[in-house]
């Protein structure tokens, strides 16, 4: 999954993340997989918001975002 950040002071931290899921660990501890793949969230500027399956905004931004010619 692909998440822009849009008009938010760069206290993200871009790049790929991992999404560690407390029943993920449940299920590996039962089934003893040999290997456990948590979900990968990526997280981007505002220039490909247009790519991104989610825009993360703030509340007050929200008109910035929509009159946002790109």
């Amino acid at each position: 999954m692909k998440i822009s950040v849009f008009a938010i002071p760069q206290q993200i931290n871009l790049g790929k993340h991992n999404v560690k899921d407390s029943r993920l660990d449940e299920v590996d501890k039962i089934t003893k997989a040999k290997k456990k793949t948590y979900i990968q969230v990526e997280v981007t500027a505002e220039d490909s918001a247009l790519d991104a399956d989610a825009i993360l905004v703030l509340k007050d931004n929200v008109a910035d975002l929509v009159l946002n010619p790109h």
